[in-house]
């Protein structure tokens, strides 16, 4: 994203007078530090905001709308026309929702809203006058006033509320103290950094895009206590620790996520920029939220078992990277922001959001696995079994010591319909089914060439698609596997 030139006299003034200070700009506005959105997203937030109130009032975008969820797009535009853009987006917000409404001040979306808008406030002020700006000031703290009677009401006993604790007491040390803000810090939040400290993490942070916005959270929260001179809570430290251990592990390469169901590759400047940790000590927390982890050597696995709470699909699932190049990955999908502005990506979103999308038996969506791992000096053992009704489902994945294959078998009893297992490709890798029809030659981007082969099973090649770049879908192909008994061997094996 471009990097803002410096601010003129006037606009300093108001700036860092009416705000607490320069922090907005030395701590939070980092767009420069944030990869730039795809350019068909760029695009279509720019055709929609002259028309932005109507798109804010509509099914489809009120929620983006309302969380400043284009804001990004828009600051990725050249600088005349992100100033233009982005302000006729503020304009129309602070007409529908700027006092108050219900639905568009719930917690969440009103804690996100806060910190993108503080984020890009320059942005949004460049060129405009004292009560525009005012305007906007005003009602940056009527917001955060609204988030500390939150915590008052709701705070102490809601897990899920760790980004809004965290965001009011970022406001606070933005804003003067008159504001009505209150103090940084308080009881609510040392109450979710410390359970956060201790490893229970949100469910919400399955999503590793979630997880990462939480984590960029805490990390502008360290920052303005470094840069108003104060004591960061005791808690905040382990926190920030714990959530870079998770975030790291749920990364296939040091720039990006593993393909997981309905994931992207995340904002790859952030990632690099945090320096996450990717480490074993990871393990725990992902397997809190569902999620497994294995590695031999240069090969990574990652594997979703589901969870009881989530209701979302893809249970049994895994991705494959061999160093940084993915072999086996989840189709992934648009986001839901991607969905709103652009209605090709609102097709592929319906399309991807299914069993069918993800690298694992065709059926059983919603069901989530019961996982074992186990690591021996015969490689690493991972076990995911479902059952729903009658219908039973085993996966077992070997990670070989030697670190150049993986095996798996699958056992299923009782499906609904004729077993069938998918092995999605990424985007540039091409494929070749040999004569035995039990095989097939992987040839990914780099040249390097993988196997998959199987004994007993029907194998074709299908088209399918690479989602994992947000507002992106690439053609790619996948493997179909259909059994002929209730268990079928297969594996990929490094060729070269």
């Amino acid at each position: 994203m471009p990097v803002q030139g410096p601010l003129g006299g006037r606009h300093r003034f108001y700036h860092e007078v009416q705000l607490r200070g320069p922090l907005p700009l030395r701590v939070l506005h980092q767009p420069e530090q944030s990869s730039r959105p795809a350019e068909p997203l760029i695009a279509a937030c720019a055709k929609l905001a002259p028309k932005a109130a109507a798109w804010g009032n509509s099914d489809a975008g009120w929620w983006h709308f309302e969380r400043f969820d284009w804001l990004p797009a828009c600051a990725a535009l050249p600088h005349g026309d992100a100033v233009r853009c982005a302000q006729q987006f503020m304009t129309a917000w602070l007409e529908q929702s700027g006092q108050y409404r219900p639905r568009a001040w719930s917690r969440r979306i009103t804690a996100a809203r806060l910190f993108t808008l503080l984020q890009y406030l320059p942005i949004l002020q460049q060129g405009r006058d004292a009560p525009w700006r005012e305007a906007i000031l005003d009602t940056i703290a009527r917001q955060g006033r609204h988030l500390r009677r939150m915590e008052k009401r709701r705070g102490d006993s809601d897990p899920s509320f760790l980004d809004v604790s965290v965001t009011r007491s970022l406001v606070a040390l933005c804003m003067p103290e008159d504001r009505g803000i209150g103090v940084p810090g308080g009881h609510v939040l040392d109450t979710s950094l410390t359970r956060l400290a201790g490893g229970h993490l949100p469910l919400d942070w399955r999503v590793a895009e979630d997880a990462l916005t939480s984590l960029n959270l805490l990390d502008a929260l360290q920052n303005a206590y470094i840069a108003r001179r104060l004591s960061p809570p005791a808690p905040l430290a382990e926190a920030r620790k714990v959530a870079r251990l998770y975030v790291g592990g749920l990364m296939d390469a040091p720039d990006r996520f593993a393909a997981l169901p309905c994931g992207h590759d995340g904002d790859r400047q952030k990632l690099q920029r945090l320096h996450l940790l990717r480490r074993e000590e990871a393990d725990g927390l992902l397997a809190g939220l569902g999620l497994r982890r294995l590695q031999q050597g240069k090969l990574l696995v990652h594997a979703d078992l589901g969870h009881d709470d989530a209701g979302d699909f893809g249970a049994g699932s895994f991705s494959l990277t061999d160093g940084d190049e993915r072999v086996v990955i989840n189709c992934g999908a648009p986001s839901s922001f991607a969905a709103a502005v652009t209605p090709a990506m609102a097709k592929w979103r319906s399309a991807l959001l299914s069993v069918p999308a993800t690298s694992t038996l065709d059926e059983m969506a919603d069901t989530p696995a019961r996982g074992k791992l186990q690591s021996s000096d015969e490689g690493s053992v991972l076990t995911m079994t479902r059952r729903h009704g009658g219908a039973f489902h085993q996966r077992r994945l070997w990670l070989a010591p030697s670190g150049d294959n993986v095996r798996g078998e699958d056992v299923c009893r009782n499906p609904a319909k004729d077993a069938l297992y998918r092995f999605h490709l990424p985007a540039g890798a091409t494929v070749t089914r040999l004569d035995d029809k039990l095989t097939v030659d992987i040839r990914l981007a780099t040249g390097k060439l993988w196997r998959f082969a199987t004994g007993s099973a029907r194998v074709d090649v299908a088209e399918s698609v690479d989602a994992t770049r947000d507002g992106i879908v690439e053609p790619s192909h996948q493997i179909e596997l259909y059994p002929e008994r209730e268990g079928v061997r297969w594996a990929f094996t490094r060729q070269d």
